[in-house]
């Protein structure tokens, strides 16, 4: 008798039961669910340093732990993300290989994320402890489980490439959307802790608590329907890492790619590590309530107008294009706001100053609808092109080293800023009831929010005017198709093409929606005492009137 392991329990087993992602899943498991990580991951990232700083006033304290810490610890983040990916990848359960990880990390983000916050008084190594490990347990091990395993729900949820499309989507609009509540906190609750630790205490345990019944709700409305077919002895050969590196090392797209990533996290790090501080002594006063509400709002606006625009963008130029207007509007929008705020320039109240500063960040986030929008098709016409160039996928080295530098920037970019906090005289609001900043200091904020980011603009721009990957994409992308109808048939095998086979996906996608949904309408009609068949009508109607609709778009 087979040994039966924890996850054979039906406790445990996932609540979706079709061949196919129902609304439910699609709803509970991608939209809503992911919302408690990522808002608390969120928040973390964007607030812990100023808890450091403002309410326990270590830069006052020991102005070198707060860089040498954090750069220590990225080390352990990127050696943790690496760990769990490989762990995962060897995981065999009745729920898959990544949902475990999901169920172990809704305990762990929760635990971690309130322990952050929990750093004892009157007791340096114990604090100084405390803060180290508490640091690491959310970042390298709790978000590391959660995040690694998250990326992989949407891959294996289906094999259906237009219900995975659906599902990617739903992800980024709940990760949006936990970014537009964390958005709310300057003004909801940071107003009334100030510098209160106990009540920081309280309000984050409050925000780590809700990650607990999200994660939960995530774990049991996804399911892994790939995992579940594919045995270890089937599963496709890989290409060993070095392999990878050999050929990847030698193109010159790959290394544009490995470089703006690079330079573009490093910006971002700088900017994300320094705007609570920019928001509070440069544009706006301390605490206030409404200055970086206004700075995540302005921004976000236009990202949400690049949602609607985007498209019809990319039908009529090239995404090279795209991104290298994009990254001149980017760079433009930032020396504004980085010209008008820099102190002593302009004789401007802050009022006014704010203003242009959102004019400027509306200007900078226009710019950056290339990259959030479509930067990761460009990074796929790369890999293809890698493809047709080694005749196998590249991807594991590409995204494996492009992660490192995601993961690690942030934390670099906090280290880096404590170390400017440290050296030039940072005064925390809670020991000094400072309401302003030395001069040396308000230029190091307005540098680091809004001015590092024109000069990795500008790079990226010289970057992007030679990624033209684009311009022989359809002949390789042929070539490899060619190829692998060749290795199809040698095999004796029936080759589709990769056209054939979506329409395929998308009718086969469209019957076993339209079956569930017509279930679904039944047992509404039963409870409601309604009649099916006139209600299938209606139903039928609807749907056509939609197709139509989408056929002339």
């Amino acid at each position: 008798m087979a040994k039966r392991s924890f996850f054979d329990s039906p406790l445990l087993a996932s609540k979706c039961k079709r061949a196919v992602p129902d609304k439910k899943e699609k709803i509970f498991g991608y939209l809503i669910g992911p919302i408690g990580g990522q808002l608390l991951y969120f928040l973390i990232q964007t607030w812990l340093n100023i808890y450091y700083t403002d309410v326990l006033g270590l830069t006052s304290i020991n102005k070198n732990f707060l860089f040498y810490f954090p750069l220590i610890s990225g080390v352990a983040v990127v050696l943790f993300n690496l760990l769990f990916g490989y762990l995962i990848d060897r995981t065999r359960t009745k729920q898959g290989k990544a949902r475990p990880y999901i169920l172990l990390s809704a305990f762990l983000l929760p635990l971690s994320g309130a322990l952050l916050f929990a750093i004892p008084e009157n007791n340096p190594t114990a604090e100084y402890v405390l803060i180290c490990l508490s640091f690491n347990l959310f970042f390298a091990i709790a978000y590391a489980i959660y995040n690694t395993s998250y990326n992989l729900l949407v891959p294996l949820s289906s094999r259906n490439s237009k219900s995975r499309n659906v599902l990617s989507t739903l992800s980024n609009i709940g990760m949006m959307l936990a970014q537009a509540i964390g958005s709310l906190f300057p003004t909801l609750i940071r107003p009334y802790i100030g510098t209160d630790k106990t009540l920081w205490f309280f309000a984050m345990l409050g925000i780590s608590l809700l990650a607990l019944p999200f994660t939960l709700l995530q774990y049991f409305h996804t399911r892994e329907r790939v995992s579940e077919e594919v045995s270890p002895a089937n599963e496709p050969k890989k290409i060993p890492l070095k392999k990878q590196l050999s050929v990847v090392t030698k193109d010159r797209y790959w290394w544009i790619l490995i470089l703006y990533t690079f330079i573009f996290q490093l910006g971002l790090a700088f900017k994300n590590s320094s705007v609570a501080y920019y928001c509070d002594w440069v544009v706006g006063t301390y605490n206030d309530g409404y200055t970086m509400l206004l700075f995540n709002i302005v921004g976000g606006a236009s990202l949400a107008i690049g949602a609607v625009i985007i498209n019809p963008l990319a039908k009529k130029f090239s995404k090279q294009t795209l991104m290298i207007w994009g990254f001149i509007l980017y760079a433009l929008g930032d020396l504004l706001c980085f010209l008008i705020s820099y102190p002593g320039l302009f004789n401007l109240g802050k009022g006014p100053i704010l203003a242009i500063v959102l004019v400027g960040q509306f200007i900078k986030n226009a710019g950056a609808i290339p990259c959030v929008y479509i930067w990761m098709s460009l990074v796929a016409d790369v890999l293809d092109h890698l493809e047709w160039k080694a005749g196998f996928r590249c991807d594991g080295a590409t995204i494996g080293i492009t992660s490192i530098f995601a993961l690690f920037m942030p934390i670099f970019g906090n280290a880096i800023i404590n170390l400017l906090l440290g050296n030039y005289g940072y005064t925390d609001p809670k020991s000094t009831s400072a309401t302003s900043q030395n001069t040396t200091l308000q230029i190091i904020f307005d540098s680091c929010a809004v001015g590092v980011e024109v000069i990795s603009s500008i790079l990226i721009v010289c970057l992007m005017l030679f990624l033209n990957v684009e311009k022989n994409l359809a002949k390789e992308q042929a070539e490899i198709q060619e190829r692998h109808k060749q290795e199809v048939l040698a095999a004796g095998g029936t080759w589709i093409a990769p056209e054939d086979k979506a329409k395929q996906e998308e009718e086969e996608f469209d019957k076993e929606t339209t079956a569930m949904e017509l279930q679904d309408l039944q047992m509404k009609c039963e409870k409601k005492h309604l009649d099916y068949e006139t209600e299938k009508a209606k139903y039928e109607e609807k749907k056509a009137k939609r197709k139509a609709k989408e056929k002339k778009a």
